[in-house]
């Protein structure tokens, strides 16, 4: 699993152009779920406040399901929760991807 987090970090950065910024992901210390978590938490929780339109276009190239999307931004008044749902969507679509390209890869 730890393959597959550090695979979607990579994905995470590349999504949000972030490699080399203060707000890049460090595949190589970001080894569990709940540490990623909580650093997209922050990554989200930032753009929403200083560059929603950064946030939006990564979030449209990940593919991230937009009714699922609209859900988590209407599912709370606390911006941290709202913030932790989309970064939930986030992972949890990039680790889709690592496991399809992991499935598929090995055809």
């Amino acid at each position: 699993m730890s393959n597959d987090i550090q695979n979607a970090v990579v994905l995470i950065n590349e999504h949000f152009e972030m490699s080399n910024t203060d707000l890049s992901l460090n595949d190589s210390v970001i080894d569990s779920i709940s540490l990623l978590k909580q650093k997209m938490t922050e990554v989200v929780a930032y753009l929403m406040e200083k560059n929603i339109e950064k946030l939006l276009s990564a979030i449209y190239r990940i593919d991230v399901d937009e009714r699922k999307f609209k859900e988590a931004l209407d599912s709370g008044e606390d911006m941290n929760q709202i913030a932790s749902n989309v970064a939930d969507l986030i992972i949890n679509r990039e680790l889709e991807k690592v496991k399809y390209r992991n499935f598929y890869g090995k055809k």
